[in-house]
């Protein structure tokens, strides 16, 4: 979960750097590595998802 926090945190830095802009930042490309970067961070995002809703296996004692 600490990695999908931390994914999605960048995610949303990188778009809102490129959109709405960042206090102190200027950055207006949006370059192929971010872009990459954003689909791996998605990819995170979603195996996270996965996990937590995925059933747990009943295990008998």
């Amino acid at each position: 979960m600490l990695a999908a926090l931390v994914a999605g945190g960048m995610a949303i830095g990188f778009v809102l750097s490129r959109t709405i802009g960042l206090p102190g930042f200027q950055e207006g490309e949006w370059e192929l590595s971010g872009i990459i970067s954003l689909l791996l961070e998605a990819g995170v995002v979603g195996a996270a998802i996965t996990a937590v809703r995925s059933p747990r296996p009943v295990t008998q004692s």
